[in-house]
């Protein structure tokens, strides 16, 4: 009987369970979720598009603004190299420095749970118009060091640019040529670009000199009024590098290590002969103007050191974390962009990828006011930090056995595993670099012409510590850099 009682108890459970199954079974499941987008413009001028991307069931969401004529990138690739935004609400958004009276279409894309979608709105801008500012562009160039045939081709490019600006714009040109050094500005006349000399200048006064530099400045400013100003600065360059470091490296007998033992200044931009200026005498020595943007045509000037201590300087500032070819940037391409009243900086920069193409470039557009931004991430990245890098895991940016310039973010990912930190580095890089482009290969004649593979860049270079050289980890932590992130 008790087993009886058993079986029967036992049966009964099982038909419960079988009921109760079967009843769930019969209930409705609720619909997969399936993320949707929406576009809707807002207003379009000239050079930038605005629109509204509202998504929703989305746990992720992005956008891309391609020219009409081009193929319409799939919600896959729109997510991998778009624009993220909020998934979670609208947001308002804005495609800038396009193409006057052209057609663009913006392609937003939404995920959740392996599910995806796209919407498209075509676009179109308006025809250009005058800008009501006077723009005024200074081209300081010192060539007394080996590049002057290279800028003597770029000053007739920028002498032929002249020719597509508006009448009442403004080109000043310094150059240090070696056999001479003169001061111009750039003019019309019976329909011929022509350059009016405003001083000529001593051969054998140093160029590089903060006060000589200061002086031209201070002449310009007598000399061309403006509402606004620009600054190309062509030469050699070492970023934060002391000159003397950059030198030692040079000659370095790596074939026996052997301590350094100098007295280094630190950071250096531009050559006159054998001297240089230091970037804390150039910041000094142009202040004269605060400029909407600073570019740097010449090497290793996309340092997060030295970059830093011109973040006051400009608005935008525009480097390469390697080397730049002597063909430098080009000229006659971006000088009417220059005076475009967006300046036209990201497309510079693109005009620069464009004609490195195939070869070697590196190009980095950077919003100076987000450098302290990115400086406060890199300081909680230090403060973690437990000194255990495997600096061949960081990308270099020239030949030299053991490098002068790594890659930023890849220095970040050796610093800590906390991923929550990186993504804070990243979104704080991000929002400092507008604009980044790289070749897959660059070139190095830093320590014997080398073709050297670049599979990924994050547009800024660092100082990694290495023991071989403690004069260069002492030179770097006299910085204002590694002073604000804390660095030891």
């Amino acid at each position: 009987m008790k087993k009886l009682r058993l079986w029967a108890l036992a049966a009964l459970f099982i038909g419960l369970f079988v009921t109760a199954c079967s009843s769930d079974e019969d209930e409705p499941q609720p619909a997969p979720v399936t993320p949707v987008v929406e576009l809707a413009a807002v207003s379009a001028d000239g050079y930038t598009l605005t629109f509204t991307l509202t998504p929703r069931n989305a746990s992720r969401a992005a956008w891309l603004c391609v020219p009409g004529g081009e193929p319409i990138p799939s919600a896959a690739e729109v997510l991998d190299r778009g624009s993220e935004v909020s998934a979670s609400a609208p947001s308002t958004l804005t495609a800038a420095e396009l193409e006057p009276a052209t057609e663009y279409v913006i392609v937003a894309a939404v995920s959740h749970n392996g599910k995806s979608a796209s919407e498209e709105l075509r676009m179109t801008t308006s025809e250009a118009s005058a800008s009501s500012e006077s723009h005024a562009l200074i081209v300081f160039m010192q060539g007394d060091n080996g590049l002057e045939t290279f800028m003597d081709t770029n000053l007739q490019r920028i002498v032929t640019a002249y020719y597509d600006l508006p009448a009442d714009s403004k080109v000043v040109i310094f150059y240090d040529r070696g056999n001479y050094t003169r001061l111009t500005q750039l003019y019309m006349d019976d329909g011929m670009a022509k350059q009016r000399l405003i001083k000529e200048y001593n051969v054998n006064l140093s160029t590089v000199d903060p006060a000589f530099v200061k002086e031209v400045f201070e002449l310009i400013k007598q000399e061309v009024s403006a509402e606004s100003y620009g600054l190309i600065l062509s030469s050699h360059g070492g970023g934060w590098v002391p000159s003397e470091i950059y030198d030692s490296y040079l000659f370095y007998d790596w074939g026996s290590v052997q301590r350094l033992s100098l007295n280094p200044s630190p950071l250096f931009y531009g050559q006159d002969g054998y001297d240089c200026m230091e970037i804390p005498d150039l910041v000094e020595a142009i202040s004269t103007f605060h400029y909407d943007y600073i570019l740097f045509d010449a090497c290793f000037m996309a340092s997060v050191e030295g970059l830093y201590d011109l973040r006051h300087s400009a608005d935008y500032l525009i480097a390469s974390s390697a080397e730049v070819l002597g063909d430098g940037f080009p000229y006659q391409t971006i000088i009417p962009l220059l005076f475009r009243p967006d300046h036209g900086l990201r497309r510079s920069c693109e005009a620069f990828m464009e004609l490195y193409e195939g070869r070697s470039g590196t190009i980095s557009l950077v919003e100076a006011a987000k450098l302290d931004g990115l400086a406060a991430a890199m300081r909680k990245v230090v403060a973690a930090n437990d000194g255990t890098i495997n600096v061949e895991q960081i990308q270099g940016y020239e030949s030299f056995p053991i490098h002068l310039y790594y890659d930023l973010e890849q220095h970040v990912e050796q610093m800590t595993d906390d991923e929550a930190l990186r993504e804070e580095f990243r979104a704080a890089l991000s929002e400092a670099l507008p604009f980044t482009g790289h070749t897959p290969t660059f070139i190095s004649t830093a320590y014997g012409q080398q073709t050297i593979a670049l599979p990924r860049s994050c547009g800024l270079t660092c100082h990694v510590e290495r023991e071989e050289f403690p004069e260069t980890h002492a030179a770097y932590l006299q910085t204002a850099w590694a002073q604000a992130v804390g660095a030891r």
